[in-house]
C-alpha cells in the first residue's frame, strides 16, 4: 500500500515548490540542484561553492528545506563545497517519507546520501535543530563518517520544550484566524530573539508548512541521546544555542553537550537570539563555524 503524501493536497505541494523555486531564483551565490538515490527514495541536494573546495554537508530543521538555509550556505560557499540536503519527509524536494525516529533509519538515510555524493570518508557536517539530531543519529551508529560537526540549536542534546511547541501552535492558529502577512510574521516571531523581526521568506515557508503539510505525530518525541551513546564519537564539535530559544534551554544544552560529546571544542550561547538567528547573527555564526572547521583541518584532533 503506498504511503500517504506529507501534503494534504496537490495544491499544497505546488505552493511549497513554488516557494522553493522563488528562493533559488534569488540565491545570492551560484547553486546547482541534484538528486541522489537512497533506500528511502530520492533525496534532493543543493550544491554551492568551488568544486574542489573541502565539502561541508548542511542539514536544515523541521518544516524547512535546503533553500531556507541560504543564510548559512552562502557565506560558507566562498571556499567550501557546500552540500545542503533536503531531508526526507519535510517540505522540500526529497522523497515524502518519514522513517521511524527510533532505530537507525535516519542514520542509514544520511549515510546513503553521503555515499551518493561520493563522500566515502569522514566529512564535515553542520545541522540546524532537527538537522543536528540527524547528524547525532549518524554519529551514534556510524561515527567514522564524521570529521567535524557543528550543531546550531539543541537537536539530539536535550528535550524540546513543550511550552515552545504550544506557543508556536497557538501563534499559527491565530494567524490563520486572521490570515494576513502581518499576522504570519507575528506568528513566527517567537522563533527569533526579543525585538527581532522574522525573516519574511522563512515565515512564508513555515506558514505553508503549517497549512499544507500533514502534522507529524512524532514531532514532540525527539529524545536526546543518553550518556555514553556518543562516547565513541571523537570528532571535534561546535555547538551553539540562542539564549532566548523557545524550544531549547541554553543552560541545559551546554551541560548535556559537555556530558555527551567527548569532542566538544566550542559552545556558544548567542545573546539576543532565539531559535533562529537573525541574518546578521547567522553571518557571524557562519564565519565562526568556518574558523572552527579550518582549525580542525589544520590540527586534526588538537583543537
Amino acid at each position: 500500500m503506498p504511503r500517504p503524501s506529507i501534503y494534504w493536497s496537490e495544491a499544497g505541494r505546488r505552493a511549497v515548490r513554488s516557494w522553493y523555486e522563488d528562493r533559488l531564483a534569488d540565491f545570492p551565490v551560484p547553486v546547482e540542484s541534484t538528486f541522489v538515490d537512497t533506500r528511502f527514495g530520492p533525496t534532493h541536494v543543493l550544491r554551492a561553492g568551488p568544486v574542489d573546495g573541502p565539502p561541508l554537508v548542511v542539514l536544515h530543521g523541521l518544516d524547512l528545506n535546503a533553500a531556507a538555509m541560504v543564510g548559512l550556505v552562502a557565506p560558507l560557499a566562498g571556499r567550501r563545497r557546500v552540500l545542503a540536503i533536503d531531508t526526507i519527509g519535510d517540505p522540500g524536494l526529497s522523497a515524502e517519507v518519514r522513517p521511524r525516529r527510533s532505530g537507525p533509519a535516519y542514520a542509514d538515510w544520511l549515510a546513503d546520501v553521503l555515499d551518493g555524493l561520493g563522500l566515502d570518508g569522514p566529512v564535515d557536517l553542520a545541522g540546524f535543530s532537527f538537522g543536528g539530531w540527524i547528524i547525532l543519529k549518524l554519529a551514534s551508529y556510524n561515527p567514522g563518517r564524521i570529521a567535524r560537526l557543528a550543531l546550531i540549536g539543541g537537536g539530539g542534546l536535550t528535550w524540546l520544550r513543550l511550552r515552545g511547541q504550544l506557543v508556536m501552535a497557538g501563534a499559527m492558529l491565530r494567524h490563520f484566524a486572521v490570515g494576513s502577512g502581518r499576522s504570519l510574521r507575528a506568528a513566527v516571531r517567537p522563533l527569533y530573539g526579543p525585538g527581532l523581526e522574522a525573516d519574511p521568506h522563512i515565515a512564508r515557508l513555515l506558514g505553508l508548512a503549517f497549512r499544507h503539510v500533514r502534522p507529524d505525530p512524532t514531532l514532540a518525541w525527539l529524545p536526546p541521546h543518553k550518556p555514553g551513546t556518543l562516547d565513541h564519537l571523537p570528532a571535534p564539535a561546535f555547538v551553539c544555542c540562542g539564549v532566548h530559544d523557545v524550544f531549547f534551554d541554553a543552560h541545559l544544552l551546554i551541560d548535556n553537550a559537555r556530558r555527551l560529546l567527548p569532542g566538544l571544542r566550542v559552545f556558544e550561547s548567542l545573546p539576543g537570539q532565539g531559535h533562529i538567528p537573525d541574518p546578521d547573527a547567522l553571518l557571524a555564526l557562519a564565519l565562526r563555524i568556518e574558523a572552527f572547521l579550518d582549525a580542525g583541518a589544520a590540527r586534526p584532533g588538537s583543537e
